[in-house]
């Protein structure tokens, strides 16, 4: 209480400062300090209060500075340095402060690796090491080894799923600090991550052969997906060409088709669709590639027709085995190197088999090769390669095979469509000996051929088995006789006159003979039977004969030469003495030149048969070469016989005249 009269109190004012450094104890957000206030005047006067302080926490501060790519993919994978491709790592670096310079400081790295919102996955929050620089004042820096994708990549129930489809993703970053006194600094930031094109590597493109030769029961696709981003899916479609489509979502990194081939589908049966492989992954990362198709087309010889396609193995070409002289000038067929072209003598080569090779499709440059595969045309005994290549029908450009027995076409026109070879059988095959196949960046083609040629066995024309007109002939019974039935025409021929060599006349009205029996083989003998029935086998014969008869009035005498060309034939007007070819390969022919009546005719008192004769097998296809002339192709070494009669008259019958000649038997006279 002051007294009236007294003097007021006089306020002091103080101000004192003090620095918290912290809100000791941790964990805790905000602490009370108590103050201690004395006040002492100096005589004796002493006063004291006390205060509460409250010291809040203060909450430290993220800066990320820099994230940056650690380049590892290269730029032939794919990657560009100083961009974040798939798989890649980076670097967070960044500064963090707190005026809470006691405080101790806890720093973590969130990232979103696998881009499903949350970090609740392993690796994706990391411990981020700080450095201090001053007190309150830190560095950071850390290191993501990798990001092994560039967006989600399983669905809400961990199912590998496709439902990205971005070529590029941001990756969220997030730094966070925590003080030990429960204050948060956090900073956010992010990094784009960008997806590496898968690469489609095509293993094989197999067609898987029928049980019916020739035939292709599946077609099986395999394949290997080079891949950068190991978590990224891929779906792989493969487009035919002629409307048919597969696609597979695979995970893995291999993938495989089987197309099943039932019918005759386009694709098959036409070599010009090509295979559209189409791979792209779940980041639309594409790649694409192109099966190339290949095609070759081969005809038959002598009378040219294209194999079909679905023939083209199983059949195959067919042609006479050139070892015929077809133009006449003195020198076989396979050994002519200065062109088979026709001179008055003979014809232009027929034998060679066109092959044409198409265009691959696509074809973007790059050697075509076209081979003899190894094996074929082996000579049936002989173990030597027969088959020769030529650039025109006539040899007159050989091709050459070299040691690898191929030939390569480099060089295609704009507008060129195909490149046309001919094959030559230079001797008989076995049955689709030769195999050629063309090639074009591993994706082929297989036609076959056979080379056919027949061979005289054995001819029959002896007196040995000497019976009456009609009583048959013993030696029908033995092989290769036994082979003739009863039907058979050259059988019954020879049944009438009871044999062959020089038949007699009596009793029976058929006239005076020299019958001659031929057997030939032919080689392959699959080409006498189906599925080889478009094959027709001849037998072709010529004459070089004279005939004159002694009578009244007189007549000039029938001579016939043989042709100037040397495969014609002029003595083939009917096909009863030839029986075509039989499944064993076997083909029977029978002559009997002489006087087809026993009765001499217009007073004749004498006459003579006299003729030389050449006897062979010719070929076609299509259509049986029948009749006087060149038709089909000579398909034999030409079989030479003779056969004469020299007959009289005695009581208007025909006799054979003793001491002149009376024979048929092989060579010329």
């Amino acid at each position: 209480m002051v007294s009236p009269g007294m003097p007021s109190p006089i306020p002091f004012h103080h101000t004192f400062a003090h620095k918290y450094l912290d809100d000791d104890p941790t964990n805790t957000p905000s602490d009370n300090y108590i103050l201690d206030i004395t006040i002492d005047d100096g005589d004796g006067g002493i006063a004291s209060t006390t205060a509460q302080v409250t010291v809040n926490n203060v909450d430290p501060t993220v800066t990320i500075t820099s994230i940056t790519p650690v380049d590892s993919v290269s730029e032939d994978e794919g990657g560009v340095d100083g961009r974040l491709d798939e798989t890649e790592g980076f670097v967070v670096k960044g500064t963090i402060t707190d005026p809470g310079v006691l405080d101790t400081h806890t720093g973590t790295l969130e990232v979103d690796l696998n881009f499903d919102g949350d970090v609740a996955d392993t690796g994706e929050t990391v411990g981020v090491p700080l450095t201090l620089v001053s007190p309150g004042s830190y560095t950071f820096e850390k290191t993501i080894a990798n990001v092994l994708d560039d967006g989600r990549w399983t669905d809400a129930s961990g199912i590998p799923a496709w439902n990205n489809e971005t070529k590029d993703d941001p990756v969220a970053v997030k730094v966070r600090v925590v003080d030990d006194d429960t204050g948060t600094g956090l900073e956010s930031d992010e990094i784009d991550i960008y997806n590496i094109d898968p690469t489609l590597i095509v293993e094989s493109v197999t067609e898987v052969p029928d049980v019916e030769p020739g035939k292709v029961k599946e077609v099986n696709v395999e394949g290997t997906i080079i891949e950068i981003g190991v978590k990224d899916l891929h779906k792989v479609t493969l487009i035919w060409g002629d409307g048919h489509q597969q696609t597979v979502i695979t995970a893995t990194r291999q993938f495989s088709f089987m197309r099943e081939l039932t019918g005759d589908i386009a694709w098959v049966t036409e070599d010009l669709y090509p295979l559209v492989i189409k791979l792209v992954d779940d980041d639309l990362g594409p790649d694409e590639k192109t099966i190339p198709r290949v095609n070759l087309t081969i005809y038959h010889g002598v009378t040219p027709s294209a194999v079909p396609q679905k023939d083209e193995v199983r059949i195959g070409a067919v042609t006479v085995a050139n070892l015929n002289d077809t133009d006449g000038d003195g020198t076989l067929d396979f050994e002519d190197s200065d062109g088979v072209i026709a001179s008055a003598t003979g014809e232009d080569e027929v034998d060679l088999m066109r092959l044409e090779i198409d265009r691959p499709v696509p074809y973007d440059g790059g050697p075509v090769a076209l081979s003899v595969v190894p094996g074929t045309g082996l000579c049936p005994g002989c173990g030597a390669s027969i088959v020769g290549l030529w650039a025109d029908p006539t040899k007159t450009q050989p091709i050459g095979l070299g040691s690898s027995r191929s030939v390569v076409f480099s060089n295609w026109g704009e507008n060129e469509t195909k490149k046309t070879v001919y094959v030559e059988a230079m001797g008989p095959t076995s049955i689709r000996g030769i195999s050629l196949e063309v090639e074009y960046k591993g994706q082929k083609d297989l036609v076959t051929a056979t080379g056919v040629w027949a061979t005289l066995t054995t001819s029959k024309s002896d007196t040995e088995d000497v019976k009456l007109p009609g009583a048959g002939a013993d030696f029908m019974d033995a092989a290769p006789w036994s082979e003739l039935t009863a039907t058979d025409g050259v059988r019954q021929y020879v049944e009438i006159y009871g044999g062959t060599g020089v038949r007699p006349v009596a009793p029976a009205p058929v006239g005076v003979t020299n019958l001659i029996l031929t057997h030939w083989t032919i080689f392959p003998v699959e080409v006498t039977s189906a599925p080889y029935t478009f094959v027709k086998v001849d037998g072709g014969r010529r004459n070089d004969t004279f005939v004159a008869f002694d009578g009244n009035p007189p007549k000039p005498p029938i001579v016939e030469h043989f042709p100037t060309k040397k495969d014609f034939a002029n003595d083939d007007g009917h096909d009863e003495d030839e029986t075509g070819p039989k499944a064993s390969g076997s083909f029977f022919t029978v002559d009997g030149p002489g006087f087809n009546s026993d009765t001499p005719m217009n007073n004749d008192t004498a006459g003579v048969h006299w003729g030389n004769f050449e006897e062979f097998i010719r070929m076609d296809i299509g259509t049986r070469p029948t009749g006087p002339g060149t038709k089909g192709s000579r398909a034999s070494a030409k079989f030479l016989w003779h056969a004469r009669s020299s007959v009289t008259n005695v009581g208007n019958k025909w006799v054979r005249l003793p001491g002149e000649p009376n024979d048929v038997s092989p060579g010329h006279f």
